[in-house]
């Protein structure tokens, strides 16, 4: 079953990655998991758990932020209010989905 969504973000100005978790009975993503590379920090333990195989879509072409920056109603996006994303490119959905629940397919905001 699933029980929430994860984001991932590089954000190459703070050379760091964002995180993200979203249970799937809230509406709000979480908090901000801020992690940038460490010198030589010492790694203080090592979890262990079953692995979940995952896949990432392809990256953003120009052609699709030049025809996919609509949500789906067919209003034009812009850029992101919560993350630095430039141009909303919708991701897959369902018809009759909530709008807030279609993500953007570069961020993963709403």
């Amino acid at each position: 079953d699933i029980v929430g969504h994860i984001r991932l973000f590089y954000d190459e100005q703070e050379d760091a990655v964002i995180s993200n978790f979203k249970n799937i009975q809230n509406p709000d993503w979480g908090r901000d998991i801020i992690a940038k590379k460490g010198g030589d920090e010492e790694v203080l333990t090592t979890l262990l758990g079953r692995w979940i195989p995952v896949s990432t879509a392809a990256p953003v072409t120009d052609r699709e932020e030049e025809e996919s920056c609509y949500d789906p109603l067919c209003n034009k996006r812009g850029k992101c209010q919560r993350c630095s994303c430039q141009i909303f490119v919708i991701s897959e959905h369902l018809l009759g989905q909530e709008l807030e629940d279609i993500c953007c397919r570069r961020c993963g905001c709403s």
